[in-house]
C-alpha cells in the first residue's frame, strides 16, 4: 500500500514523502480502515511546520481526518464489524462531559500516527459510525473541523448554552471550521453574519444562507459595524485568535458569548475591551473539537437536517503535496479533501 510520511523534525512541505509498505495488521483492540478520503486542517499545517508546540521527533503518518470502511478487526473487538462505514475521532480519551487531562495529542501527531494512507490502524474506540446522508469525501471533513464547528456553535457538551432558533451569529473567516459553523448555524435557524477580506466570496457566502458579510480589511471597525447592524450578536465564532478579541467583544450583545476556536493570528495587542466584556456580562469559552458523544450528536444533526459540508477542492492521493499547499493558503473557502485511490 501507499502512504505519506512526515519526516521527524519536519519544517515544510519538502518533509512530506510518499512510500510503499505492506498493509498493516491490527493488534488487540484495533481495527484496520480501508481509507477512501482524508480532509486537511490548519492543525495539519501546524504539525508540518513544527509550530505551536506540535513539532514531531519521529516519522509519522500525518492527518487526523479519515473516512472509510472497516477492513479487518483485531482480537477483542466486539462493537464493530468488517464493512462498517466509519469516520475517525481526532482525539482519544474524551468520551463525554468535560474534557480531561487524559486526552491524547490526536491522530497525526508525535504521539499517534494519522490517516494519510490507503489503509490505517486505529484503536476501536477512535472511530464513529459515519453519517448516512454523506459520502466518504463529505464525511472526511467532520472529525476535526466539523466537530470544532459543532462545539463552537452549541457549546461544549452538556450544552449549557446551545444555539437557539433566531439567534444572531457572527462567524469570522471562511475556512473549513468557519464554513462548517455557517452550515450548522443556518441549519439551526439562526441569523448568520460573517467576515471576509475578499469581495469575490460575498455572493457565494450569501448563497449559503449568510445574511450579511463584512470585509474586515475595508472596515477596521467591523465589530462596531456588526453591533450597529444587529444590535449585538448572541454568539461570535472566533476562528482567528487573539487579534480579533477586541472587535469580537464590540460585536457581541449584552449576555452574548464567544467561542475561541483558532489561533491562526496570534498578533499580540492590548486587551482593551475587558471592561466592556464585564459590562456586557459576556461569556468566552475555548473549543477543542468535541467528545465522542458530542460527535454523535453532530452526526445525528447532519443526517436530520441533510446538511452537506462545503468542499473547495478535491485532490488525488498522489497529489497530497499540492493539497497541503492549498490548505496552507489563508484565502480558502471551505475544506480541502484528498481522495484515496480506491474506487469511490
Amino acid at each position: 500500500m501507499k502512504r505519506w510520511i512526515l519526516r521527524k523534525n519536519a519544517k515544510s512541505i519538502d518533509d512530506l514523502i510518499q512510500e510503499e509498505v505492506a498493509i498493516p495488521e491490527p493488534k488487540t483492540g484495533e481495527v484496520r480502515i480501508k481509507n477512501f478520503a482524508v480532509s486537511l486542517n490548519f492543525r495539519d499545517i501546524v504539525v508540518m511546520k513544527g509550530t505551536k508546540g506540535m513539532s514531531i521527533t519521529r516519522d509519522i503518518i500525518p492527518c487526523s481526518d479519515g473516512a472509510g470502511e472497516i477492513d479487518a478487526l483485531g482480537d477483542g473487538v466486539k462493537n464493530w464489524k468488517v464493512g462498517d462505514k466509519v469516520v475517525t475521532q481526532c482525539y482519544r480519551g474524551w468520551t463525554d462531559g468535560k474534557i480531561t487531562a487524559n486526552i491524547d495529542l490526536g491522530l497525526g501527531s508525535n504521539e499517534v500516527d494519522g490517516t494519510l494512507s490507503e489503509f490505517f490502524i486505529v484503536k476501536s474506540d477512535q472511530i464513529i459510525s459515519a453519517p448516512k446522508t454523506l459520502n466518504y469525501l463529505e464525511a472526511s471533513t467532520l472529525p476535526c473541523a466539523g466537530t470544532t464547528a459543532w462545539s463552537a456553535i452549541q457549546g461544549n457538551r452538556p450544552y449549557l448554552f446551545p444555539l437557539q432558533k433566531g439567534e444572531k451569529v457572527l462567524i469570522l473567516g471562511t475556512g473549513g471550521v468557519s464554513t462548517m459553523a455557517m452550515a450548522i448555524a443556518v441549519g439551526a435557524g439562526a441569523q448568520v453574519y460573517c467576515t471576509t477580506s475578499q469581495e469575490n466570496k460575498i455572493e457565494t457566502l450569501k448563497s449559503m444562507g449568510i445574511k450579511d458579510v463584512i470585509n474586515y480589511r475595508l472596515d477596521k471597525h467591523w465589530g462596531d459595524t456588526i453591533y450597529k447592524k444587529t444590535q449585538g450578536v448572541d454568539l461570535v465564532v472566533n476562528t482567528v485568535g487573539l487579534a480579533a478579541i477586541n472587535s469580537s467583544i464590540r460585536a457581541l450583545n449584552f449576555g452574548g458569548r464567544m467561542s475561541i476556536v483558532g489561533a491562526m493570528d496570534d498578533t499580540t495587542e492590548a486587551f482593551t475591551e475587558s471592561y466592556l466584556m464585564m459590562r456586557k456580562n459576556n461569556i468566552l469559552f475555548g473549543v477543542l473539537t468535541a467528545s465522542t458523544e458530542a460527535f454523535k450528536d453532530y452526526i445525528h444533526f447532519l443526517d436530520e437536517k441533510k446538511i452537506k459540508p462545503y468542499i473547495q477542492q478535491i485532490y488525488d492521493f498522489n497529489n497530497a503535496k499540492e493539497a497541503f499547499k492549498t490548505a496552507s493558503y489563508s484565502k480558502n473557502l471551505g475544506k480541502i479533501v484528498i481522495r484515496i485511490n480506491h474506487q469511490l
